[in-house]
């Protein structure tokens, strides 16, 4: 998928080199930001993994699509996910394909869980009144080969 700002941003790179101006590289990451935010998910995925709804709430936006009550959290994360995958049993944070931006993060990691060997775990991050809240933690098959 071709990213809607990528013309963009090769554009005004192309005229900071054209002026002679040395682009700002993007800034490292905290540790304490990268800390916090996979805090945010081990929490997320403890309440996932002892189907504590209110627990999940707790780590998310209340602004996240879709997620504005217990029964969609109820749907989405115990009827959806939990009876496909089972339980997450360990996770493994794959940081070079993760955005680390502290406003607007992306955590990625691969998993394994009861049903499934090998899972891709997105977590999607805002700021809310200054602290990560996930906009999105999304569940995905990593197809294998017998």
């Amino acid at each position: 998928m071709r990213h809607p700002f990528l013309p963009l941003a090769v554009l005004v790179f192309a005229t900071a080199l054209a002026r002679g101006e040395t682009p700002v590289p993007p800034a490292t990451p905290d540790p304490a930001t990268i800390r916090e935010l996979q805090r945010s998910v081990s929490r997320a995925l403890g309440s996932y993994n002892s189907v504590d709804i209110q627990g999940m709430r707790r780590e998310f936006s209340q602004k996240a699509p879709g997620l504005t009550d217990d029964g969609a959290f109820r749907r989405l994360f115990f009827r959806y996910y939990l009876e496909d995958l089972g339980r997450a049993k360990s996770m493994r944070f794959l940081k070079e394909n993760s955005n680390l931006d502290p406003d607007r993060a992306m955590l990625v990691y691969e998993g394994a869980f009861d049903h499934w060997p090998r899972v891709k775990v997105s977590a999607n991050f805002t700021r809310e009144d200054g602290a990560p809240k996930l906009v999105q933690l999304r569940f995905e098959k990593i197809e294998t080969e017998n």
